[in-house]
């Protein structure tokens, strides 16, 4: 008898392959019947085959701390106590990666651990090993129980809850919008792809928010192995200097442009909110002051009121509305000469 074999016929569909290969090289019983493996396991038999399979990828084991969070997960349990022992904890095949992790979220616990096990594997290997990702520590605990007793500027690195396969940046500093409080920051988790841009370690290196890895480690000392040398920007061959890369964050959302003047562009003008249709005056208002400047005007430059004539008035009266656009003479209303299309030009 093969050890176990997986056929799929999409990439797709690997993280479940290897969820049906983990499941039954841990605890299928010897001399079984083909393809029977147990519907549920304990967490501490569960937790002893994803230890091993991380270490093998990864290189340092997972700690009782990280198995704890873990289990928490898997069990759809919020900051339990740390007294709290899973150990005899029964957790079923359809727990482990059928079912999904909460209702908010599309994906199994396997799913999950596999994402940020192969995370670490292409991009974070390094730092994992050195022991400067905690990586299995939820926001809350995160934020109350480690940084806010922390120096502005500490920050540590945890495995998203929300995505498959992402990894965050969390850091206490002040809080802009009140300068006596403080706040624990989140940054956007990265992903396989944001890390074939840019690594991890110069995201860290650009950032001046980060200064002390958690607990109390300066983040140079820490990540400067890692950092992409600085190579001096001379002119190539073609007479270009070559660009680079650089993470930012904004803490605050950019302020809300503001229209401009067409005389000065640069000019900011109040916003204001829409003005009602009955409160604004029209060229048809009876009290809209808008035909005395915007009617006929004084062509000449001078800026006056136009002047409408006796015989102007009289063409505009003796029309009906039955032939009005037949009977308007736009020559004579506007004053204009007749000129002939044939004529020579001067």
């Amino acid at each position: 008898m093969s050890l176990p074999i997986v056929v799929i016929v999409h990439g797709n569909q690997d993280s479940n392959a290897w969820a049906t290969i983990l499941w039954d090289n841990a605890f299928a019983e010897p001399n079984r019947n083909p393809f029977c493996v147990p519907a549920e396991v304990t967490w501490s038999q569960l937790a002893s085959a994803l230890n091993c399979k991380w270490t093998y990828v990864n290189g340092r084991p997972l700690s009782d701390s990280n198995m704890k969070y873990l289990a928490a997960k898997a069990f759809n349990i919020n900051n339990p106590p740390e007294s709290e022992d899973f150990g005899q904890s029964k957790i079923s095949w359809s727990q482990f990666n059928k079912e999904p992790l909460q209702p908010n979220r599309s994906f199994t616990f396997w799913q999950w651990f596999d994402g940020v096990m192969e995370l670490t594997k292409k991009n974070l290997k390094g730092p994992w090993e050195d022991g400067t990702i905690l990586g299995f520590v939820n926001k809350d605990r995160a934020r109350d129980t480690m940084l806010m007793s922390k120096q502005n500027g500490t920050f540590l690195l945890r495995f998203s809850d929300s995505e498959i396969g992402g990894i965050t940046i969390a850091w206490v500093a002040q809080d802009p919008n009140n300068p006596s409080e403080r706040q624990v920051w989140n940054l956007q988790p990265f992903t396989t792809r944001d890390f074939g841009i840019r690594s991890l370690a110069d995201r860290i290196h650009d950032l001046p928010h980060l200064v002390n890895l958690y607990p109390d480690i300066p983040k140079d000392e820490a990540f400067s192995k890692y950092y992409t040398p600085i190579r001096e920007k001379n002119p190539q061959n073609d007479g270009y200097v070559p660009a680079a890369l650089k993470a930012t964050v904004e803490t605050l959302p950019p302020p809300i442009a503001s229209p401009m003047t067409y005389d000065n562009p640069n000019t900011p003008l109040p916003m204001e909110g829409p003005t009602s249709p009955t409160e604004k005056p029209t060229i048809m208002s009876p009290d809209s002051e808008m035909l005395g400047a915007c009617g006929p005007a004084d062509f000449d430059g001078n800026g006056g009121e136009a002047d409408m004539s006796d015989d102007f008035l009289s063409e505009l009266s003796n029309l009906s509305s039955e032939n009005l656009t037949d009977n308007i003479d736009v020559n004579k209303l506007l004053n204009l000469e007749f000129v002939d299309k044939d004529a020579k030009p001067f």
